[in-house]
């Protein structure tokens, strides 16, 4: 009997929405774009922080907490952990890789040959790493490749003879012995990789990193176990914190005295691993849990949306629910009449919304992507996803059918069937529905404020000034220390004739060489103790002097003026005194109003005394939300160092940016270094993709805001148009008396605008109270801007005046004579 209802209900309702086709479209519509935003966001959520690895057992991995460390360290885990079974070491990068004729950038996992088998994975094809195949030292590596599942299909269209192929990687060949499983894409989320191989094998492919894996101060390295039986996370935790201490003094053999104190400091601990580790999570899971807040927001106002249309349809059909409950229906069949309509509804927005989302995720991925980072995660639903599409689904219907359900119930069978009932029922109902689009407008307001927020954040960090002259600035990156390079030993005279060839291309204005780019998106060298020329030591560790390698002409080429002093010089080689350009953060934080101009440091408390040869303006570092940080700049000709272990960067300004002049640049390089690894960057795309969260953020929140307007100002445009057709007579009395038709425009536009100020009242409130929940996405302006806000409140009166004009017209034009006709 009970499934005989719900058929009944199921095939009524279906009768009902044709009868009402621009309702129920409206109505699927706003669901769409409700459960279409939520399902979006929590699949990448999904994706990016709750999937666990389709590993064996997932639950008993553990990672090292405050990564990354050092390969000594991981041999100390390795022997001194009794808790874990197994224990493995990686680190994920670019590699040059030639697959067929040409070499690429090839994302590539370094790990030792414990990886697999920690993870109880099963090959595809071939066999996985062991660990034999990465010993602990590159004596005893193996030159052995293992393919992802994706890459085999991609590069050998999943051919078994792929297995004993060569492929070499930095020049160094490789054989592929095997094929990781399909669904496994990595232990880092977000950051696939093509190729795993021993990482023991890094020695012998880069020269400057020939000493990794003996260097405890070399941090380079992210560690993952699998737990014993019987231990759990915490137990295995405490046992964790009484060998750390062992760990660090048995790996300080080799560390710096100055350093030493700092580095027996150091913590760490065990973390749950079941869902790896990622540097993709941990950078956009605050930012993916706002979006997921906004979305719900948007949901909600998009179930008031569809509370107003059943709200309607109700007030269509009261005649019908009176003679069904005259002719004994209970209150309770009518209640379940009307949530299996709203749950057909759901279903319909749900499955658009899906739809919706499918190509909406991969979008967002696409938004977190930049050219040095691309975030691959799988967006197959899984189980976690399509219960999370049911049960808000089920929520969305309980709370959108709500009011219809509460207002059908008090229908009267016997004063509800006399005409005179009409009227009062609509008066109910036009109060319902106008609280209902207050709620509506004011999430509208709350959701245009955070997009006002996040736009004007995003705008005024992109007009920051750098310090700097960052139109028609070129970084071009060349890797020297490539065995695929040609520097040779002798890179002074390398990057010398690279310099040489870059100022004589068509179109380059000049050209500069430096350790650091300008924007450099990460932290690179620093100091935190120097001594002043009177004996003076200075530590701060937590303010620290950040450092860059340069070039002759350096500041000239990108546009940084020298305020004191003068520019590094030819002369400023090794063998001549020490030099140093400071910038004005260095100079008022130590020299205060004294010129620094022939002062000396010592850099480091115990390095080469440097004479300060000049002073520039305080310049961006590192990215565009940061302080003004010290910066201290040494001719790279003074650190050999330098040369040896890290490769320069070139700075070119041109006249204009274009493909010929990019072409042309690196047909310069390519004549000095012909196959060394090339990339060639505007400084503008490098600000543009370290603001890549605030870009997330901002073009998210003002398409929700928008979504959220747009459904806010339909529903108010329909109740006003219902309140319209509500009082015709009334209207047509007060037009027959005299009323001027402008004044019955202004009297329904006033009753719009007033439901509006009560929303936008309610969405000010909410936003000013959920203004610390968003003041961390927010580096330039605080949660309460008035410009934002002011903009906020201005875009949503400007469009409820313009929703409600359509109305307040038809209103105006209303024939007396004909209203006072009306019944």
């Amino acid at each position: 009997m009970v499934f005989e209802h719900l058929w009944n209900d199921v095939r009524f309702a279906r009768r009902q929405f044709a009868k009402r086709p621009g309702l129920t479209i409206a109505a699927v519509f706003a669901l769409a774009c409700g459960l279409g935003g939520v399902t979006t966001v929590f699949t990448l959520i999904d994706a990016v922080i709750l999937r666990p690895l389709p590993v064996v057992k997932p639950h008993e991995l553990v990672w090292l907490r405050d990564p990354s460390f050092s390969f000594p360290v991981y041999e100390e885990v390795s022997a001194r952990a009794d808790m874990m079974s197994r224990v493995f070491a990686w680190e994920s990068r670019k590699l040059q890789a030639q697959w067929t004729g040409e070499v690429e950038p090839t994302p590539v996992l370094l790990a030792t040959g414990e990886i697999h088998e920690t993870l109880g994975l099963r090959p595809a094809a071939g066999r996985l790493l062991m660990p034999s195949d990465s010993g602990r030292s590159d004596v005893e590596a193996q030159p052995v490749a293992v393919l992802s599942y994706a890459a085999w299909k991609r590069r050998f269209n999943a051919d078994p003879s792929a297995i004993g192929k060569t492929l070499r990687i930095e020049g160094t060949p490789f054989t592929i012995v095997g094929v990781t499983p399909p669904d496994f894409h990595g232990v880092s989320i977000g950051v696939p990789a093509d190729v795993t191989i021993p990482l023991t094998m890094l020695p012998r492919m880069r020269e400057d990193e020939r000493r990794w894996l003996k260097s405890p101060s070399r941090s380079w390295l992210y560690i993952m176990g699998r737990l014993k039986p019987g231990w759990s996370v915490e137990s295995a935790d405490a046992a964790f914190q009484t060998i750390w201490p062992q760990i660090l003094r048995a790996t300080s053999n080799d560390i710096e005295p100055s350093f030493l104190a700092r580095y027996l400091t150091f913590t760490s601990g065990l973390e749950p691993g079941y869902a790896g580790y990622s540097p993709v999570r941990r950078q956009f899971r605050e930012a993916l849990w706002l979006l997921f807040g906004l979305v719900s927001l948007l949901l909600v106002g998009a179930c008031a949306t569809v509370a107003n249309v059943l709200l309607a349809g109700t007030a269509v059909r009261r005649h019908e629910l009176g003679l069904r409950l005259a002719l004994g229906a209970g209150r309770r069949r009518i209640a379940q009449q009307l949530f299996v309509e709203g749950l057909m509804l759901a279903a319909a927005g749900g499955l658009l919304g899906f739809l919706f989302s499918t190509w909406a995720a991969e979008l967002l991925v696409r938004l977190l992507s930049t050219s040095y980072e691309s975030v691959v995660v799988s967006l197959v639903p899984d189980r976690r996803v399509v219960i999370f599409i049911a049960l808000v689904v089920g929520i969305a219907t309980c709370v959108f059918t709500l009011a219809p359900i509460l207002r059908a119930s008090r229908i009267e069978p016997g004063w509800m069937l006399e005409p005179g009932g009409r009227q009062t029922g609509s008066r109910h109902r036009s109060r319902a529905a106008r609280a209902l689009v207050a709620v509506q407008v004011a999430i509208s307001l709350t959701l245009l404020a955070g997009s006002a927020l996040f736009v004007r954040n995003l705008w005024q960090l992109l007009a920051t000034d750098v310090g700097f002259k960052r139109e028609n600035l070129l970084i071009v990156s060349v890797d020297a220390l490539s065995p695929l390079s040609a520097a040779g030993s002798n890179r002074v005279l390398y990057y010398g004739e690279l310099l040489e060839r870059l100022r004589g291309t068509p179109g380059v204005r000049s050209a500069s060489l430096s350790r650091k780019p300008p924007i450099s998106n990460e932290l690179g060298s620093w100091w935190d103790t120097f001594v002043a020329d009177n004996g003076t030591t200075i530590t701060d560790r937590r303010d620290r002097t950040l450092l860059n390698a340069i070039s002759p002409g350096y500041f000239e080429t990108i546009g940084l003026p020298i305020v004191a002093g003068r520019d590094f010089a030819g002369t400023d080689r090794d063998g001549a005194p020490r030099v140093v350009i400071i910038n004005e953060a260095f100079a008022r934080r130590y020299f205060g109003n004294d010129s620094p101009i022939g002062r000396h440091v010592v850099m480091g408390g115990s390095g080469p005394s440097l004479e300060v040869v000049g002073v520039v303006r305080d310049a961006t570092y590192q990215n565009l939300r940061e302080d003004r940080r010290r910066i201290v700049y040494l001719p790279y000709l003074q650190v050999p160092q330098i040369l040896r272990d890290a490769s320069l960067l070139a700075e070119l300004r041109v006249g204009g940016v274009s493909t010929a002049l990019t072409e042309s640049v690196r047909a310069a390089v390519r004549e000095v270094d012909p196959s060394a690894p090339l990339t060639i960057q505007t400084v503008e795309t490098r600000i543009n993709e370290s603001l890549v969260n605030e870009r997330l953020i901002a073009v998210i929140a003002a398409f929700l805001g928008g979504v959220s307007l747009l459904l806010a100002c339909g529903a108010l445009g329909a109740v006003m148009s219902h309140l319209v057709t509500a009082r015709t007579r009334e209207i047509g009395l007060r037009l027959a008396l005299g009323a001027e038709r402008r004044a019955v425009m202004g009297l329904v536009m006033r009753q719009a605008l007033m439901v509006a100020a009560i929303g936008a009242f309610a969405g000010l409130i909410m936003t000013l109270a959920g203004g610390r929940l968003v003041s961390r996405f927010l580096s330039t302006i605080g949660p309460a801007d008035p410009w934002a806000l002011t903009a906020a409140a201005a875009i949503l009166f400007i469009t409820t005046a313009v929703a409600s004009y359509l109305p307040a017209r038809r209103a105006s034009r209303v024939d007396p004579m004909a209203a006072l006709r009306v019944e």
